[in-house]
Formats: C-alpha cells, structure tokens, sequence
C-alpha cells in the first residue's frame, strides 16, 4: 500500500534528527514543509499527515511503497521504490532509514510526534529504554529496511505499540500478529486474559448498568422489544463497535505489561523503579478500559429516550444483571 504519510514519519527523521540540517540536502525544504503544514492542518490531521508527507518526503507517492511489519521480538520498517530503475528514489530512501535508524536509537522521536500531532504510542517506553533496542539498517534490492529488536519484554511491546499505530494510522493492510505466546499470562486466569482479548466488560460497566445507564450490547440484543429505529439501531452499533475496538486494543497492551511484570521477576531483574512504572502503566490502562465500557453506556443513554431506558431497566432487571458483560 503506498501512503506517502507514514512514510514521512521516518524519511523525515533522517533529514532532521540524524543528520546535521546543513549536510540535508532536503533541509530548507523540510522545515519550510513543517512550518506551512503545522499552520495548516485546520480540522482534519489525516489531510494534514498527508500533507506534511508530501512536501516532507521529496518524491512521488505513488512511486514508492512501504511496510511496518510485527515480529515477535520487535518489528521491521521497509521502504522500496516501485520501479527498480528509479536508482534516485531508491538511494534517497536508502540515506534516509539508515537516518532513521541512528535518530531511533538515540531516542529521538519527534518527527512522529510532529507528523501526527501527538505523542506515538510506545515512545515514551522506546525513550527510555532505548540501550536496551537495537535498531540495524540493511539495504533491499529496491530500498532498505530498519530491523528493530529488543530482548526485554516492556521494549517489545513499546514496539509493537508503535508499528500497531502506523499499521492502522495510515492503513497499510500490514498484518497486525500478536506475539508468540499472547494467550499465556502467569499472572492472569485464562478466562481473564479471553475477556480482555475479547474486550469484554468483565463487570466494569456496572456502575452504570446498576444506576439504568444501559449498555449498547443489550440494547442490540433487545432491540425489536424496545422497538429502536433503524437510527438508533445503527447508533448502537456504531457505540458498540468503537468500544469494543478499544476495549481489544487496551486489553492486548494489559496483557503484554503483565507479561513483562513477570519476565522481571522470573529473571530476577527486580528494581523499584521498573516495578513501579510497570505496575503504574497497567493501573493506568485498567483505568482507561473501564472508562471505555462505562462512557459506552452514558453514550447508549443519550440515544435512546426515557421509555426505551425504563424498559431496558425493567427487562435486564428480571433477566438478573449480575452477569453483565459485553
């Protein structure tokens, strides 16, 4: 899939962070490009990405292509021109990874931040434990390749966190895998480690359910009974959907802290610090997955009115709420 925006995020390291601005022969063209686009952006950052990539980038979109692939122990960024005779675009992509590579591993990551006007997910965790990654250039017949890898297990799943982000950031169809091993977790009953990856409620909406906030799923369920328009209908599913995709996403990165938290200790490489800020980073997921199931039901009761709620009340209540679940 050839998106000249994600692209972008890493030619453009190259340029700014690796290398000295005046060695850059694209310097004055990057930072004229950043300027305009940054002023530029208005409402729609995918426009504004895109953007930015173009002027950024300083060859056609559609002359090249570029991958962000998982692998169990990091990941692999692949940029190559589509034509093998295009020895220019091929050797312009070839400086700027071996660019991108020197950047990463010095721990500068503020083009990503900049191209997407935030801070990418896994950064903070790349930042930090940057001597622990390992980031190797390598030429491909039409481009190169950047190989990341690490052995510590919080620095793979910043890695994953990160390519998972430009996979789906800019839809390049690249496969997103979980790591070998993913259903296992020592610290977490298997049922557990299912209903996060199936980003279900695991009782976290009760709060809500309990106080008649009803919950998309149910709604679904009992829609002909509560007689919800094809509007509503649609609204619903559009709030549940966007849960749920949430609720996996958090209950993945749970999964992989958890992981880590017990690598530490299986290896006795225990420190305060790493305890705290592993224990810290799951309690603060946690807290983002249950916002995520509680916010679906203050959603779900803004869309229906107060009868719908009332018989949604009525029937979860003679249906026996306890086992609440998405």
């Amino acid at each position: 899939m050839k998106y000249i925006a994600v692209v972008a995020v890493f030619l453009m390291v190259s340029s700014l962070s690796a290398q000295r601005p005046e060695d850059c022969p694209l310097h004055a063209q990057h930072m004229q490009a950043m300027q305009h686009d940054k002023q530029a952006q208005g409402d729609n950052p995918s426009a504004g990405v895109i953007n930015r990539g173009e002027k950024g980038m300083g060859f056609s979109q559609t002359a090249t292509n570029h991958h962000f692939l998982i692998t169990e122990d990091g990941g692999v960024i692949q940029v190559e021109v589509n034509d093998p005779q295009d020895v220019k675009g091929r050797d312009q992509i070839r400086t700027h990874l071996q660019g991108i590579a020197k950047a990463f591993a010095g721990g500068d990551f503020s083009i990503p931040a900049f191209v997407h006007d935030r801070t990418v997910p896994g950064v903070p965790a790349l930042e930090r434990l940057k001597s622990e990654i390992r980031y190797e250039y390598a030429q491909t017949t039409a481009g190169g390749k950047v190989q990341i890898s690490s052995r510590n297990p919080e620095a793979v799943a910043a890695i994953h966190d990160f390519m998972t982000f430009q996979i789906q950031e800019h839809h390049t169809r690249d496969p997103i895998t979980k790591p070998a091993g993913a259903a296992q977790v020592k610290t977490l009953a298997p049922e557990q480690v299912q209903s996060l990856l199936g980003g279900e409620g695991m009782g976290m909406a009760k709060a809500a359910e309990l106080n008649h906030y009803p919950g998309p799923r149910h709604v679904l369920d009992l829609a002909s009974t509560l007689q919800l328009s094809k509007d509503q209908i649609a609204q619903s599913q559009a709030i549940y959907d966007e849960m749920h995709q949430k609720a996996v996403a958090l209950g993945e990165q749970i999964l992989r802290q958890e992981r880590a938290l017990d690598h530490l200790f299986e290896v006795q490489d225990v420190s305060p610090d790493r305890v705290r800020t592993l224990v810290a980073d799951i309690a603060a997921l946690q807290g983002q997955l249950r916002s995520v199931h509680l916010l679906a039901h203050v959603a779900e009761k803004q869309l229906l009115n107060p009868e719908q709620v009332d018989r949604y009340v009525e029937l979860r209540t003679n249906s026996g709420p306890t086992g609440h679940s998405h």
